[in-house]
């Protein structure tokens, strides 16, 4: 879903990107598949569990040479800031679609919530078409 809110987005915006910045998109959670995803806010807990998450990705890498493009630390740098600050904003996007859902069929626990807030925040003001879409956004 990530990857094509950012195709639909980037060309409501003007943010220019080539297919390897689309493979990266496509592919952003390739890695996260073999270590499982942590939260950001996990991972940079500390600078011990920073550390360790880097280890962690390190051998991931090291057994699976070919994901090292999707790692935390290389993902980044294969994109303009403007594309990158399109792609978190689009996987922001993604989660918050997923917990309206989750709040219209009744789940309103106080942890959803605040992961709704925090996604918004997140989101920011930068993309105008990104907050029509909020704003229009109907489950």
């Amino acid at each position: 879903m990530v990857g094509m809110l950012f195709k639909y987005f980037a060309s409501k915006e003007n943010v220019p990107y080539d297919i390897h910045v689309w493979d990266l998109v496509l592919h952003h959670d390739a890695l996260e598949v073999e270590t499982t995803d942590l939260i950001s806010t996990v991972k940079k807990l500390s600078k011990k569990t920073q550390e360790a998450w880097e280890v962690i990705e390190e051998e991931v890498i090291n057994k699976h040479f070919q994901l090292e493009k999707y790692s935390d630390k290389r993902f980044k740098e294969g994109m303009t800031p403007l594309q990158h600050k399109l792609f978190k904003a689009c996987d922001y996007l993604d989660l918050w679609i997923f917990i309206k859902e989750e709040v219209a069929i009744g789940n309103k626990s106080k942890d959803i919530l605040e992961i709704l807030g925090r996604c918004d925040e997140m989101i920011g003001t930068d993309f105008l078409h990104i907050r029509k879409f909020m704003e229009g956004f109907k489950c």
